[in-house]
């Protein structure tokens, strides 16, 4: 998934690089954000 396909769920174009290389490299994403933990990745709250 790159970041043309990611649902418009936050507007921190910052995040969205984050969230797109989180889903490329299969990696988790350590945040407290409410908005990129909406996304469908593995994330573990802050």
């Amino acid at each position: 998934m790159g970041l043309r396909t990611l649902p418009d769920l936050h507007a921190d174009p910052f995040d969205w690089l984050l969230i797109a290389q989180a889903m490329t490299e299969e990696c988790a994403l350590v945040t407290a954000d409410e908005k990129v933990l909406a996304y469908p990745l593995l994330t573990l709250a802050a």
